[in-house]
């Protein structure tokens, strides 16, 4: 498998967006790596593009029709169109 299908493979696997926060992808002025913001979360790495992807995703855990991610969990929820967004579970806690 090449560079550029194993990339789209896993563009696939990326949710459209957290929280109504969307993922961005960002290459550094350097030409050395790239970075990944959703939200307030960050993740950069050296090399590659699918290096930032695999990194990110290696951070989810499906299970059960839920994803974990950041010791939350997300509903999955597909969109219109194309893909999936992760939505956080509120767990309810009764107030005493």
């Amino acid at each position: 498998m090449d560079e550029e299908t194993t990339l789209s493979d896993l563009l696939k696997k990326l949710p459209n967006s957290i929280n109504n926060e969307f993922i961005m992808l960002y290459r550094w002025l350097d030409g050395m790596g790239w970075s990944l913001d959703v939200g307030k979360f960050h993740c950069t790495c050296y090399g590659s593009l699918s290096n930032v992807v695999k990194v990110f995703l290696d951070m989810i855990i499906y299970e059960d029709g839920i994803a974990i991610f950041r010791n939350k969990k997300y509903e999955i929820r597909q969109e219109k169109f194309s893909g999936f967004s992760l939505w956080e579970i509120k767990d309810d806690i009764p107030s005493k």
